[in-house]
């Protein structure tokens, strides 16, 4: 189905064009919390994104690691507006997969090589326990909705396969 093939290109798009997510995340008292990341992603769809240890969102995440997220691009005009809504479950990146997902951070979420070498730190920084301790976490997603943009009616979404979208 055309209409198939234009929802799974549309989300591969969003995700590649844009270089920020609102990642929700609960404290152990029913608190929500919400906090902006710029983020980077594999080849199976896994989200990667850097923060300090000591941050409310890492706080939340190691009482409960089941998050939702949100991409899009708020530039848009709002009759323009489309989406990902997703949730995933976060964990630390293995310090053996490190090298790997800071280079391809750094190189996603900062396009242009000099702003990429104002800001790109070596992986073993990731590493140290000097404060702020910072670290890369990984978001393995078990859900991904897109907005139809098809229906005017209001609000509905569609329910990405992630297996499908891997294929993209």
């Amino acid at each position: 189905m055309k209409k198939d093939k234009d929802i799974y290109k549309m989300a591969k798009e969003i995700i590649e064009e844009n270089k920020f997510l609102s990642l929700a995340t609960i404290d152990n008292d029913g608190n929500l919390w919400t906090t902006p990341l710029s983020y980077s992603y594999d080849e199976n769809y896994n989200f990667y994104f850097t923060s300090e240890l000591d941050s409310q969102h890492i706080i939340n995440i190691i009482d409960n690691p089941n998050v939702s997220f949100a991409i899009f691009d708020s530039t848009r005009r709002v009759s323009d507006v489309d989406g990902l809504q997703i949730r995933g479950i976060v964990g630390e990146v293995d310090k053996n997969d490190l090298e790997k997902v800071v280079k391809n951070y750094y190189q996603f979420v900062f396009k242009d090589p000099a702003e990429r070498k104002e800001w790109e730190a070596p992986y073993t920084y990731f590493l140290e326990n000097n404060k702020p301790v910072y670290r890369f976490f990984q978001i393995m997603p078990i859900e991904i909705y897109k907005r139809d943009t098809e229906y005017l009616d209001g609000d509905r979404r569609i329910k990405i396969d992630i297996d499908i979208l891997k294929k993209y």
